[in-house]
């Protein structure tokens, strides 16, 4: 919409030095990741300096103490005013957002909507608010490729593939980690791992991350956990029962997680208060658990709940911290410290985000898989009889299962765990605790923390496997209907008087042989309905289309193929070695089918 004729010239130029189409999503990919790269930079540093200031105010006097825990309703007020003089025609939020313009609105995203994610998460996650900025830069990423590909005056193909480098690019950059933005976007974003999409998004992730390391003069490892702490480490088979476990309990963990923060969103959406305000409310009774936190533990130290948690992972990540699960040690405080801290960062949680105000979701899932994954791991080694499995491994593994399943993408989950710790050897503990924890909270939730709003305003989500769906059900594997069918030589008054009979208004027309030779079809039967007195001096094979029929054989991808080049509501399924008709299947056998075997995924 923006393309000018230097633009046009410029993009001809480049089909022209360029050896084929694809290269030029690669080239314009490679500027946007490196655009974004430098902006997840900007976006942090903020967000770090008022997150170190919240956090020491806690400690400095009674008046820093109260302000700390008063620091999250100014930072929702703020993001609340952001949020009510930056409109969107997007009804989602965070990443939901994405989601939507992908399936909507052909990848258009707003130049606003980038500004608003910017500041609006600025303020409640460095006031202190329970979210992670991963999300916002996502959403700020993909509005940047989004531009530049409306810039450009590209087509939505190209459009959905800038946008998911944008995307990609600012997660990678962020986290240090482009095979995790490079999955998250094609596992739940765009949900499409055709080489065309991934090409792109693949350089546009890397860029993102090199950038950011170029300007930051460092590749260390996320949260401090590097490669040395597995290097002693080698998964065993009397490990799989306590790993199963662990799986088991995330899954579980993480699905009831989705559904406490959908409630908690549907209980602030009923309250009669402006829109604006009511992240202001849920900020006031996160203070309040802040507040019951620091009375309980008889300390005015920053509350392990607040702000996005990084320092937390980092500390459950220290095998120091679990000196009390060894011989003759008392294991009960920490478990319940474990415990308590799990329920108190959900709470914390659904209070930020469920309220509306702006922050991501990827950060408070990491550090509710550390927690809980440690919890589950010293639960194992102080009261069962299991081999001890190590508690930090648990954790680690525990932050990929629980992004896993929260977010129902299992390679996203193992990406993650892999390059935070940049160490192979966790990886057959991770794929199957991750693993198990999707399927576990599939169990429990259907929706995922990402899909469950989208869901609601009525956007169904497919995906590149849909085509393997329909390639996996066969026409056979359907219940048909009976082919019940008609002699060509037979008369059109005969006929209308069996569908009056019957209900049925497609018939399939044999010849002398009993071998199939078409179909009369409803709109062609009921037109003779309307001609009844001539309609016995009418034969059958008057009004025979030469319809192409089905095989049992045939999948549902073929169907649908058949049903796109015909008005015809039915089609015949005939034994291709016989000629003999077996049945009818109408379209709506095929959308049924169809529809529960994605429900079935």
């Amino acid at each position: 919409m923006f393309q000018t004729p230097l633009i046009a010239r410029f993009r001809a130029l480049m089909r022209r030095l360029l050896p084929g189409p694809d290269w030029e999503g690669v080239v314009v990919g490679t500027v946007t990741g490196l655009i974004v790269g430098g902006l997840a930079l900007a976006y942090m540093a903020p967000i770090r300096w008022l997150e170190e200031s919240t956090e020491a105010l806690a400690g400095s006097t009674e008046s820093g103490f109260w302000l700390m825990l008063t620091a999250p309703i100014l930072g929702a007020l703020g993001s609340g005013a952001i949020f009510a003089l930056i409109s969107s025609p997007i009804q989602a939020h965070g990443v939901g957002q994405i989601i939507w313009a992908v399936n909507r609105l052909q990848s258009k995203l707003p130049f606003s909507l980038g500004i608003k994610q910017w500041i609006g998460s600025t303020c409640t996650i460095g006031s202190g608010g329970s979210a992670g900025p991963e999300g916002p830069i996502v959403s700020v990423g993909a509005t940047v490729g989004s531009q530049v590909a409306q810039f450009l005056g590209t087509d939505t193909v190209q459009r959905t593939t800038l946008l998911g480098c944008g995307a990609a690019a600012g997660l990678a950059a962020v986290f240090n980690a482009p095979l995790t933005g490079v999955f998250f976007v094609l596992e739940v974003l765009l949900r499409d791992f055709s080489l065309r999409m991934m090409a792109p998004i693949v350089v546009a992730s890397v860029m993102g991350a090199a950038a950011a390391q170029g300007l930051l003069q460092s590749n260390e490892p996320v949260f401090g956990v590097g490669p040395a702490q597995f290097d002693a480490f080698f998964f065993e088979l009397d490990e799989v029962p306590s790993m199963v476990i662990l799986g088991i309990f995330v899954g579980i963990s993480s699905g009831c997680f989705v559904h406490m923060l959908e409630r908690t969103s549907k209980l602030f959406a009923r309250v009669r208060i402006p829109a604006m305000v009511r992240p202001a409310l849920g900020a006031a009774l996160l203070g309040l658990l802040g507040w019951v936190w620091c009375v309980g533990s008889d300390s005015h130290e920053y509350p392990p709940f607040f702000g996005n948690g990084y320092w937390v992972i980092s500390e459950w990540c220290q095998a120091e911290l679990y000196d009390p699960l060894k011989p003759g040690g008392d294991a009960w405080p920490l478990v319940r410290l474990l415990a308590l801290l799990l329920v108190a960062k959900a709470v914390a949680t659904s209070l930020t985000i469920g309220s509306g105000a702006c922050g991501g979701l990827f950060a408070p899932s990491l550090v509710l898989g550390a927690v809980s994954g440690a919890l589950c791991g010293a639960f194992l080694n102080a009261y069962t009889p299991l081999p001890d499995v190590s508690p930090v491994i648990c954790a680690v593994v525990g932050m990929a299962a629980f992004v896993a399943g929260g977010s129902h993408a299992p390679l996203t989950g193992v990406m993650l765990a892999y390059e935070i710790t940049r160490n192979y050897s966790i990886m057959l503990p991770l794929l199957l605790v991750t693993v198990l924890s999707t399927l576990c909270a599939r169990l429990v939730s259907k929706q995922s923390v990402y899909t469950g709003e989208i869901d609601r305003l009525g956007l169904r989500l497919g995906s590149s496997v849909d085509l393997s769906v329909l390639r996996r059900v066969r026409v056979g594997d359907l219940l048909l209907k009976p082919a019940d069918p008609v002699l060509a030589s037979d008369t059109v008054g005969e006929l209308l008087a069996r569908a009056e009979r019957s209900g049925e208004w497609d018939f399939v027309v044999n010849d002398a042989s009993g071998r199939y030779a078409g179909l009369v079809a409803a709109p062609d039967l009921r037109a003779a309905f309307a001609y009844r007195e001539a309609a016995p001096l009418l034969s059958v094979g008057e009004l025979v289309r030469d319809q192409a029929p089905l095989s049992i054989d045939d999948t549902l991808d073929v169907a649908f193929e058949v049903f796109s080049r015909t008005d015809a509501q039915s089609v015949p399924i005939v034994d291709r070695r016989t000629g003999i008709a077996r049945g009818i299947i109408s379209r709506q056998h095929v959308m049924r089918a169809y529809q529960k075997a994605l429900e079935s995924r």
